[in-house]
């Protein structure tokens, strides 16, 4: 029988290799780390120069206020630092940097040289680290600010080395970082070169919604609109840009989250952005979002995890809240372009018109739609005798005043760049394609109009006034039904109570975990009870029961009701009464997609069409 192996203690080298190992991932994490020290030291210009791709060599000079000569030694020690002296310090550290722990853990698996000189100093100093070994300072030129060389990054460490990618891939990870960390920094210049040829460069900008559209591609840059709130009470400022209504991507790649000028990663502030878009977001698309939130340090901890990549909020509620708001806030004010009628649709024409009681009127009317388009033709109606045949159902109100709108582009459609209609153009209704899309000419533009998605929105916009304003009808049941749930189910659903009512969904506790059902939402009449219920529960077992949550679900399911009791493709539509659709949707506070996202207007430019017809006008 063998001995067990005894316990000692490991050599110092060894540890700091395997403490680089939390840090030192690329050469990407290498120019994160020196790039934080960088701002940290009050940099205004940093020079950041790789070959290939920085497995080879990184030299990143700066001009910062500079180490002193007596601190070099220690700045390659680990857990040397000048940013913290005790531990409270950490849950307000305002630097980038804190732990100690970037240049020893860069100087253990690498060749390792600072030169660094101090404002107005005669004379700099400069330190030699190679592979954790060797730590002697030596004089210098007196060149203000630091550079740090970083030679042969894992030489010592092969298997880590065999770890790295191509040149090309970690050159892009390197960009990239430079990238994240210039959009944190927008007032500092940024010159990045690769094998000695310009790579980017990001010049001083005034703030940081300038910055986010010098990092942006130009055909991502015109589809983004500003965000801005302030909350002085609690010490939170968000800035930045967002993509308006309508222009989404299949990925993530291009969402960047700055907080007190640090990227990060964080669910919380995401989940608040998706949130606010809620209804102008289809399913499996994502929005493209540039943001900087400044919150007191104090509600930050970023010591989760060596990089500093992700971060936890205190009063993450709140900041969800606050994100939330301001996004929704940036989103409500985009209109976007001017559209008018030559003419607009009268009671003439045959379209409804608004009665003394334009609310009772319109909810019945919605009721009624939303009844013919789900009960097949001929069977048993939840209100009372038989459906026919499903006619087209118009149930817009009285005509208001025109207001802006703007049409988002779909994928594959020109890009419209922000550009107003002329307050001069009228618009006029072509017609009517495939009874799906309806055509309307403006000015050099022709607009392609999805009639479902069109309508939907203005119904669902209306169902949610109706909403805030004093709640939905419901239809009472001739027997009330009961449903019992699990018991954590039945708590979280009791708490929704009130904000169900407001719904037309009444709902009573009926002893232990079971419920009874008195009342369901009139539009959704023709639904099973039990299943909604059993829905709306299922929602909030996923999202949470907060009051924004349940604010969510009731968007979601107004949503669906909007969809049933719209125009569907298919339908065919009078001139007056596609004169009607496009006049209520231009007095809707987002006339860009539906409530399930999906686009409802495309743009054709007048060079797009002359360009399929290789010609020009007049000739």
């Amino acid at each position: 029988m063998t001995d067990a192996p005894r316990i000692r203690l490991l050599p110092d080298p060894l540890v700091d290799q395997i403490a680089a190992g939390e840090v030192v991932e690329r050469p990407a994490s290498v120019v994160k780390e020196l790039l934080e020290n960088a701002l940290d030291a009050g940099a205004r210009r940093i020079t950041i120069e790789v070959e290939h791709g920085g497995k080879r060599r990184i030299r990143i000079t700066d001009d910062g206020s500079g180490i002193h000569p007596e601190d070099l030694a220690l700045a390659v020690t680990r857990h040397a630092t000048s940013k913290i002296r005790q531990l409270s310090d950490l849950s307000a550290a305002r630097t980038l940097g804190f732990r100690g722990e970037a240049l020893p853990s860069i100087g253990s698996v690498s060749q390792l040289t600072i030169t660094s000189t101090r404002a107005g100093a005669a004379e700099g100093a400069s330190v030699t680290v190679s592979g954790g070994i060797g730590a002697e300072t030596r004089p210098a030129p007196p060149t203000p600010g630091t550079t740090v060389e970083v030679r042969d990054l894992f030489y010592n460490t092969p298997a880590r080395a065999k770890f790295l990618k191509a040149d090309t891939t970690e050159w892009g990870h390197v960009a990239e970082t430079v990238t994240e960390t210039a959009l944190g920094a927008p007032g500092v210049t940024f010159v990045l070169t690769h094998n000695g040829k310009p790579g980017r460069r990001f010049d001083a900008a005034d703030d940081f919604a300038a910055r986010a559209a010098q990092v942006c591609a130009d055909e991502v840059a015109a589809q983004l609109i500003p965000v801005s709130a302030h909350d002085p009470e609690r010490g939170m400022r968000l800035t930045g840009l967002i993509a308006r209504p309508g222009f989404t991507r299949s990925g993530r790649d291009t969402q960047r989250l700055i907080v007190n000028g640090r990227p990060v990663k964080n669910s919380t502030i995401g989940h608040a952005v998706y949130a606010a878009y809620e209804t102008a977001l289809p399913g499996g698309r994502h929005p493209v979002f540039l943001l900087s939130l400044t919150l007191d340090p104090a509600q930050v901890d970023v010591n989760v995890h060596p990089t500093k990549r992700e971060i936890r909020l205190s009063q993450g509620g709140q900041v969800h809240h606050f994100v939330r708001g301001a996004v929704r806030d940036a989103l409500g004010g985009f209109r976007g372009n001017t559209l008018r009628l030559t003419r607009m649709a009268s009671p003439a024409d045959g379209l409804p018109t608004a009665p003394g009681n334009p609310s009772a009127d319109w909810a019945e009317r919605v009721r009624q739609a939303a009844v013919r388009s789900v009960t097949p033709p001929g069977a048993a109606s939840p209100m009372g005798g038989t459906t026919t045949a499903r006619e087209p159902v118009m149930p817009f109100g009285a005509s208001m005043q025109a207001a802006t709108g703007a049409a988002p582009t779909l994928p594959g459609m020109p890009t419209q760049t922000g550009a107003a209609f002329a307050e001069n153009a009228p618009a006029r209704v072509v017609g009517q394609v495939q009874r799906t899309f309806v055509l309307v000419e403006q000015g050099d533009r022709l607009r392609v109009i999805d009639q479902h998605t069109a309508h939907e929105r203005i119904l669902f916009e209306r169902l949610l006034a109706r909403l805030n304003d004093q709640g939905l009808p419901g239809q009472r049941l001739l027997v009330p039904l009961d449903v019992e749930l699990p018991a954590a189910d039945a708590a979280r659903l009791a708490e929704h109570v009130d904000e169900l009512a407001r719904l037309g969904l009444e709902v009573e506790p009926f002893g232990g975990d079971a419920f009874l059902i008195r009342a369901v939402p009139e539009p959704l009449a023709g639904r099973d009870p039990r299943a909604l219920l059993v829905d709306i529960v299922d929602e909030l077992s996923a999202r949470g029961s907060g009051a924004e949550a349940m604010q969510s679900l009731l968007h979601r399911l107004l949503a669906t009701v909007a969809c049933h009791a719209a125009v569907k493709a298919g339908d065919p539509l009078s001139t007056p009464q596609m004169e009607r659709l496009i006049a209520d949707l231009e007095q809707v506070d987002n006339p860009h997609t539906c409530p399930h996202g999906r686009a409802v207007t495309a743009v054709l430019e007048r060079d797009t069409l002359k360009s399929l017809f290789d010609r020009n006008w007049g000739a």
